[in-house]
């Protein structure tokens, strides 16, 4: 929970905080997974717009799970930067290898 989140459910400190903090406290959870949701689709985007399933038709589309395995190391807000770029540099490498799966030899494996 950030500061302005943590200052928000302070705010609710009231009589009434039995009805409100619930209430603050989904909002916020929507919030967070509304976020998440938007970058998800931000790379699952960038994925789609390279057309790499249309060019090359033996990669999976995997950039929304290479994504999740990026929020492992990288799952505060602030590595934001950092989850874009390592799903992006991960989802390449993905492609690579799939490029050797398909065409390469017994003796270059």
């Amino acid at each position: 929970m950030t500061n302005d989140q943590a200052n928000i459910l302070q705010s609710t400190e009231n009589p009434n905080s039995e009805v409100v903090r619930p209430l603050v406290e989904f909002q916020l959870s929507d919030y967070v997974t509304t976020r998440l949701t938007w970058h998800v689709l931000s790379r699952q985007r960038w994925w789609m717009n390279h057309e790499f399933m249309k060019n090359l038709p033996y990669v999976p589309d995997t950039a929304v799970e290479l994504y999740f395995w990026t929020l492992g190391p990288y799952f505060e807000p602030q590595y934001l930067a950092a989850r874009v770029i390592e799903t992006k540099f991960t989802c390449l490498i993905s492609v690579l290898d799939n490029t050797y799966d398909a065409y390469g030899t017994f003796e270059e494996l």
